[in-house]
């Protein structure tokens, strides 16, 4: 006798209602039309119930140990391994970041470098993104940003990273000025190029300040802005001294008003960035200060204008940000 074609798609279906209405086997033969034994067989490798699961291992962390550890990383901003230490917990250390990382309401995070803004801080922030928030394009293409920058052999500042409370306030810490060897270096950046890298030896005081700008920027103006540059530089001491401001008055050096505490006004300031990303890039770190020196200036040299450029076209965009958070911390 001719075996019976497999059992179809629709056949299956019926099999599955017929069986879940609690139908025997012998009674959904019987409607289908089909052998009970090709019932039974689909129902038991198809449609058997599946034994209950045995539960998984016990967590090797129990539910008050684990409202205890985030409490300790939310209230002191910690990284898992602090966190690991600071309790005492017989477990690994990916078990702890595990946890954290499931916790709903825990991220990872890194500080957030900002400077610390008083009342008039924010007030006077306010009150210059609202006199250059319609600046014309080429007020900042005619405009040459500047700003000294320290670099360190192990790394730049501001990596600190930490678990914390997504739903509260991201921290924000101050800059200041960090110790061990590194240098110190002045450079600027516009439309049409950028100003030579020059180190900076020791304190700048106004007599260095007025004798490098002789050297290296007034040569650059002259040359890349014979028409004319605006120059940007926040309000340091060297840079608001009596004897720079007469230097830049007897030079003919216009300069941009600044609002005090606004390095994420500063374009170059994301340069700087983009230079220790590269200079840092694996963790790097540097044994000698002339190892630093060689590859800063070297990674200066390739920060193409393309990209100088895109940073100059984002100044719309900061001074709206500026003004929309009345000049509190933006995220620049």
């Amino acid at each position: 006798m001719a075996r019976k074609p497999y059992l179809t798609d629709i056949e299956k279906s019926n099999i599955t209602l017929l069986r879940n209405e609690n139908y025997s086997i012998r009674e959904i033969a019987k409607k289908l039309k089909r052998g009970k034994s090709a019932i039974g067989d689909y129902i038991k490798t198809c449609l058997k119930r599946s034994a209950k699961q045995k539960p998984g291992p016990k967590p090797k962390i129990s539910e008050r140990t684990a409202r205890l550890l985030v409490k300790d990383a939310r209230k002191s901003r910690l990284t898992a391994r602090k966190v690991l230490g600071r309790s005492g917990v017989g477990v690994s250390l990916r078990t702890v970041q595990r946890m954290l990382a499931h916790h709903e309401h825990m991220e990872f995070g890194r500080l957030a470098v900002r400077p610390k803004l008083s009342q008039d801080n924010v007030k006077d922030r306010f009150k210059w993104a609202r006199d250059y928030n319609f600046a014309p394009a080429r007020l900042w293409r005619r405009t040459v940003f500047t700003d000294e920058k320290r670099f360190c052999l192990d790394g730049p500042d501001g990596q600190a990273c930490f678990w914390a409370d997504k739903r509260l306030p991201k921290d924000i810490f101050a800059k200041r000025t960090r110790g061990g060897g590194g240098i110190m270096v002045w450079g600027g950046i516009s439309w049409r190029g950028k100003t030579p890298l020059v180190e900076v030896n020791g304190t700048l005081n106004a007599d260095e300040y007025v004798h490098m700008l002789e050297e290296y920027f007034l040569p650059f103006r002259d040359e890349i802005y014979p028409d004319g540059a605006t120059f940007q530089q926040d309000n340091a001491a060297a840079h608001s001294a009596l004897h720079t401001r007469d230097f830049f008055a007897d030079e003919g050096i216009t300069d941009l008003p600044w609002p005090a505490k606004s390095p994420d006004m500063n374009c170059i300031e994301n340069a700087w960035g983009e230079l220790s990303r590269r200079l840092y890039d694996g963790g790097r770190q540097f044994d000698t200060v002339s190892d630093l020196r060689e590859a800063l200036f070297y990674e200066w040299d390739k920060l193409d204008l393309e990209y100088i450029r895109k940073l100059i076209k984002s100044m719309p965009d900061r001074v709206d940000m500026l003004r929309r958070k009345r000049g509190g911390v933006t995220t620049y």
